[in-house]
């Protein structure tokens, strides 16, 4: 007949909306979140902006993530500033997300990247693969860099081509920003699982220098009592977030969307 009686899946915010309209029943999830990965030890070794703490912290300070979940995601996004979802073990709730453009600015000015005579302060480049409601958040994400001072040159491109920057083939180089999908397997927002510290292209592909991140890493694989690993995980997120490697803005919702006849479902 063509009705929709129940189906689950990614979709656009305005297909939602719509059905959330007619009086389907919704249901939102956080299977997936985006980051921008800003390559830290990669910029450390190509003379890059990013290679100190204070413009990684500024990136983040730049995004308005309540704007971002409101008028791009219509709401049904969650804002986070942690690689972690708010409905799973370990998220620290005491980590806010913090949107001010003024302290970004001024941590640009303290790490030696004042505006210049054409108001910015560097360009560095963006390569994002995802399409749909990602590279709006990308879009808008580039407007408010923009604003402080950074200007991104951002470029959309098929996966394979991210994925060739990503392992370097042929001599590439990751590009200052990419943004990533996450989809988060771990049940207990484990930041741990898959970052090393070496920045060779054969064993860390996103590699990170943080000797207390790894102190914490070795903690979390010995110990068995999840609620002791729980703390861990958020301890970890908080150095994540003071010593960033990524930008995080929200997360990308999963629906469940059925009719109201159906009954007796739960998500």
């Amino acid at each position: 007949t063509g009705a929709l009686d129940l189906i689950s899946a990614y979709f656009e915010p305005e297909v939602v909306k719509d059905l959330d309209d007619k009086g389907f029943d919704v249901y939102v999830g956080g299977a997936n979140k985006t980051s921008v990965r800003l390559h830290a030890m990669d910029a450390c070794r190509l003379g890059r902006p990013a290679c100190d703490k204070r413009v990684r912290q500024a990136f983040n300070l730049a995004i308005d993530r309540d704007s971002i979940s409101d008028n791009i995601w219509m709401g049904y996004a969650q804002p986070i500033s942690q690689p972690a979802f708010p409905m799973r073990a370990g998220y620290n709730h005491d980590i806010e997300p913090v949107y001010d453009p003024a302290k970004a600015e001024e941590l640009l000015d303290a790490a030696g990247f004042p505006r210049g005579a054409d108001g910015y302060r560097f360009e560095v480049k963006f390569m994002n693969w995802m399409a749909g409601t990602p590279h709006f958040m990308a879009l808008a994400m580039v407007d408010m860099w923009d604003k402080v001072g950074i200007k991104v040159a951002y470029e959309k491109v098929d996966i394979s081509v991210q994925l060739d920057y990503l392992f370097r083939k042929g001599g590439r180089e990751p590009y200052d920003l990419a943004q990533y999908e996450n989809a988060g397997t771990y049940p207990e927002n484990d930041p741990f699982t898959g970052q090393c510290n070496d920045a060779s292209a054969k064993l860390c592909y996103f590699p990170y220098d943080n000797d207390k991140f790894y102190e914490l890493q070795a903690a979390y694989q010995g110990e068995p009592d999840p609620v002791k690993r729980a703390e861990l995980v958020r301890q970890g997120l908080t150095i994540l977030v003071e010593d960033p490697l990524d930008v995080w803005a929200t997360t990308v919702p999963q629906f469940a969307i059925h009719h109201t006849k159906v009954k007796g479902f739960a998500y």
